[in-house]
């Protein structure tokens, strides 16, 4: 038994509750074990860990068995996890990730609409990843432009998203790719902005930096459609290889565009994004 559990008793005889549960290393391990940070569609909160997680993995998404803890902050401790890549989205997430109301609930419910399983697990992989979230639900979409507050760049994603969601004329397909690429395109700005400031990715550009991110979850999805991989890639910032990617990219960009004016418009009508996420 290690330095901790020798000083605080777990409750003798419980058993541990088991759910299903995103979880980050919080603080590294010690003497006194690691601090997670276990996340579920209720909220978030920390826990002792003295269980082998994967260090290597950016989602660690499955069922976490925890107890109580007598006498220590934090009040619980992490005993079991057991991965599974197949826990829907809705189950790992909650409305306090974003400032502003309902952002969260109405990207995960765009997300679970997606019909393709390959693209709908390649978006909900992203948007689970500790290197993202949940800097995504918080930065910004910009930092003196459009949707420049916190929050925005889910707001300004979502906003795009939908719009791809209501087109008329796209197949199933094209419409499953367009939400994956409105929901991603802005991606790597969660890496290039902090703290109100650009940060040194930023001199890569964000669609570089989101690709890089990205590419991991797009090859770790077990693809029985090759096709809709590369269109993705493609869509992402990948290598073009076909002209097929160009027009829905272009009918993406164009409602990246009315999404833009539309918070310009709301600023000058000094509408609050929190009203927009409503309507």
């Amino acid at each position: 038994m290690n330095g901790l559990s020798s000083r605080f008793a777990v409750g003798a005889g419980e058993e541990p509750e088991r759910i299903p549960a995103l979880v980050e290393v919080v603080e590294a391990a010690g003497p006194s074990g690691s601090v997670v940070r276990i996340q579920t569609h209720t909220g978030s909160r920390l826990a002792w860990c003295w269980v082998e997680l994967n260090r290597h993995d950016t989602v660690r998404r499955g069922y976490a068995s925890i107890l109580p803890f007598r006498r220590s902050i934090p009040q619980e401790v992490l005993v079991g996890f057991e991965p599974n890549d197949h826990i829907p989205m809705r189950d790992l997430v909650h409305d306090g990730l974003c400032p502003i109301p309902d952002v969260v609930a109405q990207t995960v419910a765009l997300v679970e609409s997606i019909d393709h399983p390959g693209i709908r697990e390649c978006v909900t992989s992203a948007l689970l990843d500790s290197r993202a979230c949940p800097r995504y639900w918080r930065c910004p979409a910009s930092l003196a432009h459009h949707h420049a507050f916190e929050g925005g760049l889910a707001l300004h994603s979502l906003e795009v998203a939908t719009l791809v969601a209501s087109s008329r004329g796209l197949s199933t397909r094209d419409r499953d790719l367009g939400i994956a690429y409105a929901l991603l395109h802005d991606y790597g700005k969660v890496l290039c902005y902090a703290d109100g400031r650009y940060t040194k990715h930023q001199k890569r550009g964000h669609v570089a930096v989101g690709l890089e991110l990205l590419e991991l979850h797009v090859q770790n999805v077990g693809w029985s459609d090759p096709e809709a991989e590369t269109h993705l890639m493609e869509l992402l910032g990948g290598p073009q290889q076909g002209p097929y990617p160009l027009a829905l990219g272009r009918i993406v960009k164009a409602f990246d565009q009315k999404s833009c004016e539309a918070d310009r418009l709301r600023r000058e009508a000094r509408i609050s994004p929190n009203e927009t996420a409503k309507t």
